[in-house]
């Protein structure tokens, strides 16, 4: 299952990235399109294909050669292997399909518009609020670490100098 979710995540995030930036790129070759009485469908289609495509790239994982290795007989692992790449391509397929196709009709609207204010360059608002607070939790860890650096130097010199009276002693 995490095989499939993992690929599956992978495959829309390619998908979804393409197709953003090629929307935001080939902003005026589609308006020129939607201007001259073409869908939003027929508009978005060559950079859905594309994206599609991009997605849909193979991926190769070692389920196979883990088995051959563990024992098991070479055709039942090939049997595993091609069960485990259809399930991988169809879940990857669907996820993506819907992903671009929703990316596409949310950015061209019902009235055949580019929408580009629904489109974001910036980071999304997780990645801006962690550098933020990353900034200060890095800034208490540090200070910690150095508390805790001056904690051990002071009760080692404690016994250090809980040690010289003692050899200062013996030695007179």
């Amino acid at each position: 299952m995490g095989m499939l979710v993992g690929n599956c995540m992978s495959g829309i995030a390619v998908g979804v990235s393409y197709c953003i930036s090629q929307l935001s790129d080939q902003r005026e070759k589609i308006e020129t399109f939607l201007s001259f009485g073409a869908s939003r469908w027929e508009a978005g289609r060559p950079i859905a294909i594309e994206a599609i495509r991009l997605a849909l790239l193979p991926t190769i994982n070692s389920m196979m050669t883990g088995q051959i290795i563990a024992g098991a007989p070479i055709m039942d692992a090939v049997k595993y292997q091609q069960i485990l790449m259809f399930m991988i391509s169809g879940a990857t397929a669907l996820g993506v399909l819907a992903a671009v196709l929703t990316c596409i009709f949310i950015v061209l609207d019902r009235s055949h518009k580019l929408r580009a204010d629904r489109i974001s360059n910036s980071k999304p608002f997780i990645y801006q609020t962690l550098s933020e607070y990353g900034h200060k939790v890095l800034t208490i860890l540090s200070e910690f670490e150095h508390a805790i650096f001056r904690c051990l130097c002071f009760f080692r010199r404690t016994k250090i100098d809980e040690r010289r009276p003692l050899l200062r002693q013996s030695q007179d």
